[in-house]
């Protein structure tokens, strides 16, 4: 990390909303992908599922972790179960 300092929303889903204890937040960060924005968010709120379960988009379309942050909005989801 270590870039120019951005503005941006990020919304939860399922677990994480429950383990961020909020749906969404805006917040300023210097991540420069979203994979260094999951790390600070993970650190942040403490989340336990691995990057590797959840699906980040950006701008409504799901992104690769190592794009970079080109949205003022990020989506982070989890898994979901269903029947």
């Amino acid at each position: 990390m270590g870039g120019l300092l951005v503005t941006l929303k990020v919304r939860y889903f399922g677990q994480l909303q429950n383990e961020a204890g909020c749906s969404g937040e805006t917040l300023e960060t210097q991540a420069t992908n979203v994979a260094e924005l999951w790390r600070e968010l993970a650190a942040r709120h403490g989340f336990t599922l691995e990057a590797k379960l959840i699906k980040a988009a950006q701008d409504d379309e799901f992104c690769d972790w190592e794009a970079p942050l080109a949205s003022a909005e990020v989506v982070f989801m989890p898994p979901v179960a269903g029947g």
